[in-house]
């Protein structure tokens, strides 16, 4: 009898330290959705740094100045071990699965065809549209053969900015009356003798042959730009999608129908309260034809749309007066 109580207790003593064991080595697991995010919270001490186990892209972290918690934000679908270390010295740990979100429910019935694919005009256009907080309220552009003209309109006056591609010539100026008067980025006023220096201007500020459209109008390219090795201009939704390796069958969830922009039929995809992959959550007007953004809606409440859209323009409006002071 003695013999069997005594194997109860050492089983129950077993049973208890496992236990015991299973609590110390067990570590949180939180799940959330790419695009949102969770408090981690590890106590009242300040938190001197976190290291993160596996795939590190898929979570962004804030938590410097917040006390014992860490803000967690998924970025990528995943999963991820974090190891905080306070200013005590102790540490604690979680683990972070971050899913991929789900195709969200079809409210319009609407369905996506595409495919997508930028294509940016390289000749005869003209495009304005107006910018809502940004410096630049207003920008208008346009391109015929070799001569690009670029007009940043803000409070204080509009500035002009033309590009000769066969003289190489680039001069920036203001407009007042009937006449234009033409300076340098340095604020000195334009000789006519001053070819060197209009040269050197252009040498230095041009957009590469073929690119502007890149340099003015770029909110325009933003949805579909994929940066290459050397290109520091980084798009928004196709950039991440390439960085993450997905297909463009992501973005028929997005897809919310069609509505016209400038007499353009335009796909609209919202990605408001969605965010796509940390991206801040925005709503694009898409031409189907090119890929260029017509209008953009954040959910800061900033973006922009274009009034006038012109991808056959062969004879300069008073608008953009690129012969004025040349």
């Amino acid at each position: 009898m003695k013999r069997l109580l005594f194997l109860c207790l050492l089983t129950v003593a077993f049973v208890l330290s496992a236990t015991a064991q299973q609590k110390k080595n067990n570590i949180p697991l939180y799940t959330i959705l790419e695009g949102k995010s969770i408090e981690w919270k590890t106590g009242t001490t300040e938190i001197s740094k976190i290291d993160i186990k596996g795939e590190a892209e898929c979570v962004s972290l804030t938590f410097k100045g917040q006390g014992g918690k860490a803000t967690i934000k998924g970025v990528k679908a995943g999963l991820v071990e974090l190891t905080a270390t306070l200013a005590d010295g102790k540490t604690k740990k979680c683990k972070v699965r971050v899913n991929m979100l789900a195709n969200a429910p079809d409210k319009t019935g609407a369905k996506w065809q595409g495919p997508y694919k930028l294509s940016v005009p390289r000749d005869n256009w003209h495009v304005e549209y107006t910018i809502k907080g940004q410096e630049v309220h207003k920008l208008c552009a346009a391109q015929i053969g070799d001569i690009y003209v670029l007009v940043s309109h803000r409070d204080e006056g509009a500035i002009y900015e033309k590009f000769d591609y066969t003289k190489r010539f680039g001069y920036q100026g203001t407009f007042s009356g009937n006449s234009f008067k033409y300076y340098y980025a340095d604020g000195n006023p334009i000789e006519k003798e001053g070819e060197d220096a209009a040269i050197a201007w252009f040498e230095e500020y041009a957009p590469a042959a073929g690119e502007c459209f890149n340099y003015g109008p770029q909110d325009m390219v933003m949805f579909g730009h994929v940066a290459t090795d050397d290109d520091d201009f980084r798009g928004e939704i196709m950039q991440m999608m390439k960085q993450y390796n997905r297909n463009q069958s992501q973005l028929a969830k997005y897809y919310v129908g069609d509505e016209t922009i400038c007499g353009v039929k335009c796909w609209k995809f919202d990605f408001r309260k969605r965010p796509f992959y940390g991206s801040e959550g925005s709503c694009y007007w898409i031409d189907p034809s090119n890929g260029l953004c017509l209008k953009c809606l954040r959910e800061s409440g900033n973006g922009f749309e274009v009034t006038l859209y012109d991808l056959n323009y062969n004879s300069w409006t008073s608008d953009m007066r690129p012969e004025g002071g040349f």
